[in-house]
């Protein structure tokens, strides 16, 4: 339900997209835990999280939508493994500063080349003011070699 409301809310507000392809349980892959990082969005705000094949995020029928995330809850994504994937992730929500409510929101795009069997952590920091992803292997705390932080180009735009 989750997918369909953000496949709802995105088709609307950025034109068609479609949905990143997660392989099946039994098929290869890695495994993408998004985890809260630190957070100044009242309520923590909510996550978004799309994955294509190409730094321009240009949707294609095995690309798209990866999922959401709001909260403290974390979500977890199948990547298919030995791809490059750019995972393009966008926080919004309320902020106060000074005593005032606002609407923040802001994005961040990274790439990493999966490896089948691991399990990776996508962390967005959204502090004061700016923001900041990571992506980490789970057993070693570790960026992977692979890791890249992207500009935000073209469809990655929020």
């Amino acid at each position: 339900m989750k997918k369909l409301a953000l496949a709802l809310f995105c088709s609307l507000t950025t034109g068609c997209v479609g949905f990143y392809q997660q392989p099946a349980p039994t098929a290869p892959h890695a495994t993408l835990e998004a985890i809260q990082g630190t957070n100044t969005l009242l309520n923590g705000g909510v996550q978004m999280y799309w994955a294509y094949y190409d730094p321009g995020c240009n949707d294609t029928a095995e690309t798209g939508v990866l999922g959401t995330r709001k909260g403290e809850a974390s979500e977890r994504f199948l990547l298919i493994p030995d791809r490059r994937v750019y995972v393009n992730v966008m926080s919004s929500g309320g902020a106060n500063k000074e005593g005032v409510n606002y609407f923040r929101s802001c994005a961040n795009v990274a790439s990493f080349i999966p490896a089948v069997g691991a399990t990776y952590q996508i962390i967005q920091a959204v502090p004061v003011s700016g923001c900041v992803v990571e992506i980490t292997d789970k057993s070693t705390r570790l960026s992977p070699d692979s890791f890249r932080r992207e500009a935000v180009t073209g469809g990655c735009s929020p």
